[in-house]
């Protein structure tokens, strides 16, 4: 290596485009991000490890990676000929080989050297290569790493190949104080940014890498996203505190929970200026959903709820890109903005209550669920059919579940979901409740759809979490049947999420339940409707069970530690009662972390057991599955078959009445007995009968540990 030291400088890099979508634009500036780190250290120019800031707003995504080299050192390599004696005749003239190779180095022939090996002998050449300079590596790579970009939809513009999230506009590069001469499709890069399209809609000079963030706060961006979100939260915080009629901490408006919209908002704006508003009272008649979810979701605004009590209030805060010298007239502009909408949604209400809910249902006929499974409206008549079912499973009014299944979908036949269908279940119990119907239906319908993401938690009510059972169950059933089950990333349908939901479900609320029973109830639910145009057979259901059990091991390994090796013990066992399964598995766990010793014992002797009866049904068949204890002739044989003979019945007790704990223990104390046995007995001896008897006395065995979990697993 030559240069072992060099100069290094901060390397900025910024892309400048037209406004990108708010949810797109973190992943796209991280793996920006990566793939220029990744390709600095892969070419050595990086000085140690990196020290770097991702900048993104709505209109570029950057890099500043600090210490970065502005060359690659010089290498000394050394080049291969051909080999002496195919190099020199034997007048010791040069062949035509070593002049060819003389030729591709550009030196004489003389001015080669020789290396010897063991191998041989061969002519060389040393030379020294000059490093690729930093700009030569960026601007061959440049285009490959944004064209590698996460970008769900790219688009073209211009006369060129490139394609991007959207056009994009400027490129900057810079090392230090120089300008690197980069170049990416159309554009060249220059020593300049852009910032704010309103406060400074000029090309802003950057003097150094360094001086980046500092340029573009003075030109009204700020480009670091966790600054951007930080100023907007303090200053929701200053109207909350300060705003004499929306004081935040004198027991009078806060805004709740928001900072999975502050997120979202901070990558709509370069610089935020967040400010007070108001809509008309009227409005707070709306359940307060509505109103929350069409200011968040649809406008982007921040709902303020009343510090006490946490309800929903009139004011709003919304954020601005820009600092007006109006900012009553922008107030004024958002407030007209969200009055049409919740005019609308005034309108749905008041019109959707003018009939009960149970009017609804005959419109769900018009409404297709799945192209083989029928419309909506059978599907209602499914779940209406499984719920009955799994209330006599549960314990539950029958009649209270069925009725909240026959009624779980009707709104989505009003003009409210209609119009925001982010509030199904929400507005269907509303509706149940504005049309008498029993609380616990309103709920449920409401319930069922729980839980609705990773986070969320599961029904509360028992009625809920039946309706969301037999749902769930239902459309993984369903789309399993019809043939379409996920494939890779790909699942429309959500079933995963409806299979962890159904586990979550079961598990968190502790019921205990057949699984088989229950897939196979909603088997026969479905195949005896006659809309229904699908085949179920038993590898359809077998296929929905493994799904769900997939669903289960990921979740207990994830949230519990539960490991593989853990699950298939008791998978191989006991499929049946997902809680059952829990509680076996958690068991089993704790017991081999409190008794490694006695819980390896166990396992090795298992193994073992598996082994010889195996071996022995290959060469003898099957043997008596009874001890004779006439013929039991050493003493560790004899204590064995003792010890599992005045265990039998109480490890059968623990495990009927669910004291997993004990059964181990009862389990436990069969180390010494089964370590002393195959430490002294022969299982396989020439002796048939004494053989198959001591193979009879391993069925007794596998079959005693066999009752909890497969330990041999």
């Amino acid at each position: 290596m030559i240069n072992p030291t060099r100069q290094t400088k901060t390397l900025l890099l910024e892309l400048g485009c037209e406004e990108l979508p708010a949810g797109s634009v973190a992943a796209i500036a991280s793996a920006f991000a990566t793939s220029t780190l990744d390709l600095l250290s892969s070419a050595q120019l990086l000085s140690g490890s990196p020290d770097y800031r991702i900048f993104y707003t709505p209109r570029r995504i950057a890099v500043q990676i600090a210490d970065v080299c502005e060359q690659q050192n010089d290498q000394q390599i050394t080049r291969r000929g051909p080999a002496i004696s195919a190099a020199f005749d034997a007048a010791g003239r040069p062949t035509k080989a070593a002049e060819g190779f003389a030729r591709s180095v550009g030196v004489s022939v003389d001015a080669l050297e020789r290396l010897e090996t063991k191998q041989g002998a061969w002519l060389i050449c040393q030379q020294l290569q000059s490093g690729a300079s930093l700009s030569a590596i960026l601007q061959h790579a440049l285009a490959g790493i944004v064209k590698a970009l996460p970008m769900p939809k790219t688009m073209r513009w211009g006369d060129h190949d490139l394609r991007f999230l959207r056009p994009l506009h400027w490129l900057l590069a810079m090392h230090g104080q120089q300008a690197l001469p980069l170049t990416l499709a159309h554009l060249t890069s220059a020593p300049v940014s852009f910032g704010h399209r309103v406060h400074a809609p000029d090309a802003l000079p950057i003097a150094s890498a360094d001086d980046y963030e500092t340029g573009l706060k003075s030109a009204y961006v700020w480009v670091d996203p966790e600054l951007r979100k930080a100023a907007i939260s303090e200053q929701i915080d200053a109207i909350c505190s300060e705003h004499t009629s929306i004081a935040r901490k004198n027991d009078d408006l806060a805004a709740l929970d928001y900072e999975q919209l502050l997120d979202e908002v901070s990558n709509l704006v370069e610089w935020p200026q967040a400010l007070a508003c108001a809509f008309d009272q009227r409005f707070l008649q709306l359940p307060e959903e509505v109103l929350s979810l069409s200011m968040r979701s649809h406008q982007k605004f921040f709902p303020l709820y009343s510090a006490v009590d946490g309800k929903l209030s009139h004011h709003f805060i919304a954020v601005a890109n820009l600092d007006s010298s109006a900012p009553q007239q922008v107030i004024a502009g958002y407030q007209r903005v969200i009055g049409p909408r919740l005019g609308d949604a005034e309108f749905f209400w008041n019109k959707d209550r003018q009939r009960p809910l149970e009017a609804y249902l005959p419109k769900l006929d018009n409404i297709s669920f799945q192209q083989q499974l029928g419309s909506v409206a059978d599907k209602a008549g499914r779940m209406r059919s499984l719920s009955g079912w799994l209330a006599n499973q549960l314990g539950l009014e029958a009649g209270v579940c069925a009725r909240a299944a026959e009624l779980a979908l009707c709104d989505l036949s009003t003009d409210m979901v209609g119009e925001f269908p982010e509030l199904q279940g929400i507005m269907g119990r509303y509706y149940a409740l504005a049309s008498n119907e029993p609380p616990a239906v309103a709920t449920a319908i409401e319930e069922h759809y729980q839980p609705r993401s990773a986070g969320d938690s599961i029904a509360a009510s028992s009625t809920g979490q039946c309706l969301a059972i037999a749902e769930k169950c239902d459309r993984l059933l369903g789309i399993f049947a019809a043939g379409k089950k996920p494939d890779g990333n790909k699942d429309p349908y959500a079933l995963r999420r409806a299979a962890l939901g159904l586990v979550r479900t079961v598990l968190e609320a502790e019921l205990h339940l057949d699984l088989d029973a229950l897939l196979q109830f909603a088997a026969d639910t479905l195949e005896q409707q006659a809309t229904a145009q699908v085949e179920i057979t038993a590898a359809v259901v077998a296929d929905v069970k493994q799904f769900i059990l997939d669903r289960l091991q990921a979740w207990l390994h994830e949230q519990q530690g539960i490991s593989v090796l853990t699950f298939r013990a008791v998978a191989a066992i006991s499929q049946h009662d997902l809680l059952d399964m829990q509680q076996r598995m958690q068991a089993l766990e704790q017991f081999s972390k409190d008794h490694r010793e006695a819980a390896a014992s166990l396992a090795a002797a298992n193994k073992r057991v598996v082994n010889l009866l195996a071996k022995s049904i290959d060469q003898h068949g099957h043997a008596a599955e009874h001890v004779d204890h006439a013929l039991l002739q050493q003493d560790e044989e004899t204590a064995l078959h003792a010890q599992c003979e005045n265990v039998q019945s109480q490890v059968e007790q623990a495990v009927v009445s669910a004291d997993y704990q004990q059964a181990l223990a009862l389990l436990a104390g069969l180390q010494q007995p089964v370590d002393a046995f195959f430490d002294q007995v022969m299982v396989m001896t020439d002796d048939a009968k004494i053989r198959d008897n001591r193979l009879a006395l391993l069925h007794q065995l596998r079959a005693l540990c066999n009752q909890f979990a497969d330990i041999a697993l």
